[in-house]
Formats: structure tokens, C-alpha cells, sequence
């Protein structure tokens, strides 16, 4: 096996239409998933008027969006391109999966909580500050992070049966 990370260039069955439209969303997805939410981030921690518990769980999902574009997405991109060819294929693989299942997760979570908080917002809207507090908030931030970390964690503590290579996928994981 040569020094070099890289052994040869995998060659997948999509047709060449796929690939760009594929590497196009990415090109186009990247910049705008980090500076989106550099940029809520950054407001919040700017103007102390934005700070509140319901902006708590946005800046909460913007930390969780923001490794997708700055991690998953680079990487998916060269697991795309190379495949199983790396000198670490498999190991890269299985952190992409452990980094989208954690992060995506708990983007998923914290958008079901978001939608939890404006319906008491709504429902029970002179009660609001008494029902949701910082420290309820804080409490709901570290319960998705904690489950998040449980949901991508498990598959690789024996709940999984890896398979052999299907089209558009390096290893798959049920």
C-alpha cells in the first residue's frame, strides 16, 4: 500500500448528470450552511436584546447545522469520490455516519422542540415565561444533545450488520 491517502479514484455507476448536480448542491450548500449559521450565531452573541430561550434552541441548532457544512459535507464529498480506495475508507465512513446521525439528529430534535416552544408561545401566552424558563431550556439543549449522541452511538456499540457495497453508498448500517 503506497504512502499516499489516496490509491486510485473509485468509479461509481451514477451517470455523469447525477455527479454534477450532486457536486453542485454541495459547492452551493457549503458556504451557505456556515456563514447562515455563523451568522445567527454571531447575532445572538452580539445583540443581547436576541437573547432568549426560544433563541437558545436557535443558536443550539445553528451549532448543530454548522458541522454540516463544515465537516459532513467535505467529507461525503470524498467518500463520494474515492469510495472504499482511501487508505482509511472504512474508518472514514463509519465517522461520517457517526457525525451525520449525531448532527442531523439533533437538528431534527431541536426543530421538534422550536415547534414544542411556539405552540406554548401560543397556547398559553401569558404563562409563556413561567412555563418556559433558561433553566427548562438548558435542561431540553442537553437532552437533545444526549440522545443525539445515544441515536449515533449505538450502532457502533453491535446494533448493526454491515453489508457489501450497494450503488451510492460505502458501507450501509440497519
Amino acid at each position: 500500500m503506497a504512502n499516499s491517502t489516496l490509491e486510485g479514484s473509485f468509479e461509481s455507476n451514477h451517470p455523469l448528470e447525477l455527479k454534477i448536480l450532486f457536486y453542485a448542491a454541495f459547492i452551493i450548500s457549503l458556504p451557505l450552511t456556515v456563514f447562515g449559521n455563523g451568522f445567527v450565531i454571531l447575532a445572538v452573541v452580539i445583540n443581547k436584546k436576541l437573547r432568549s430561550a426560544t433563541n437558545a434552541l436557535i443558536v443550539s441548532l445553528a451549532f448543530a447545522d454548522l458541522p454540516v457544512g463544515v465537516l459532513i459535507f467535505p467529507i461525503i464529498s470524498v467518500t463520494q469520490k474515492y469510495g472504499p480506495s482511501l487508505q482509511y475508507g472504512r474508518q472514514l465512513c463509519h465517522t461520517t455516519i457517526f457525525l451525520t446521525e449525531v448532527f442531523l439528529s439533533a437538528s431534527c430534535l431541536h426543530l421538534l422542540f422550536i415547534s414544542v416552544d411556539r405552540y406554548i408561545a401560543i397556547n398559553n401566552a401569558l404563562r409563556y415565561h413561567a412555563i418556559v424558563t433558561s433553566r427548562r431550556i438548558a435542561y431540553v439543549i442537553g437532552f437533545i444533545w444526549t440522545v443525539s449522541l445515544l441515536v449515533a452511538v449505538f450502532p457502533f456499540l453491535g446494533w448493526r450488520e454491515v453489508r457489501p457495497r450497494v450503488v451510492g453508498a460505502i458501507v450501509n448500517i440497519t
